[in-house]
């Protein structure tokens, strides 16, 4: 009986011993299984987040396409002498220019057309004005200069150069005006009445423009 006893403690021992164990075993294929399905809503999460992100650039670059078609097309009607090309090529650089110094490239747009109808070459009335910008040498040339945009006044009659050149004057202007587009123009023109004048004029262009880029976007 002792020895009956004795196995019947042993058996009992064990038992609770693999209870023990497979409680534990239980409890960490349940705690794997909760991580994984933590990591795997995480990993889910982050992949809605990607997604989101991609359609979101995607339509940024839709966005951009429309407008620098705007951009193109508006240029070829008021140039004839400017093949699709290359067209093209200065609305990359007018929303390339514009984006990086934070204005619209619709008024930038407009202000280049304001100022030479995008010629390269233009006969302006002041002396020593230059290019498809319209850029005063002698007024900007320090600046332009420390900003290592331009170092003579040959440099600027690269339509690109020029491009460039406009759009960092008229953020100047933009933040002397507190943002305000009309009279940043306005000071650019000269800031007379004639440049008021001149200003109101580019601004009309630029809100045309603008109703064509959401025209082209709803579509």
């Amino acid at each position: 009986n002792k020895i009956l006893r004795v196995g019947i403690l042993i058996v009992i021992g064990i038992s609770i011993a693999l209870m023990f164990m497979l409680s534990n075993t239980l409890s960490e294929v349940l705690s794997t299984q909760n991580s994984f399905l933590n990591f795997k809503s995480d990993k889910d999460k982050e992949i809605e987040n990607l997604k989101k992100q991609l359609q979101e650039k995607e339509e940024e670059i839709k966005k951009l396409s429309h407008v620098k078609n705007v951009i193109k097309d508006h240029i070829l009607s008021t140039n004839s002498g400017i093949s699709e090309k290359v067209a093209n090529k200065y609305a990359m650089a007018i929303i390339k220019e514009s984006n990086e110094r934070g204005h619209s490239p619709l008024i930038q747009t407009a202000l280049l057309e304001s100022e030479s109808s995008f010629r390269t070459n233009p006969e302006h009335a002041l002396t020593g004005v230059v290019g498809m910008g319209g850029i005063y040498w002698n007024v900007w040339k320090d600046k332009l200069r420390a900003e290592k945009i331009a170092y003579s006044k040959s440099d600027l009659k690269n339509p690109y150069t020029n491009i460039r050149a406009s759009a960092y004057i008229l953020s100047c202007y933009m933040d002397e005006c507190k943002a305000i587009p009309r009279d940043a123009l306005a000071h650019y023109k000269g800031y007379s009445t004639l440049g008021k004048n001149q200003a109101n004029d580019v601004m009309k262009i630029a809100l045309n423009l603008k109703r064509k880029a959401n025209d082209v976007r709803e579509s």
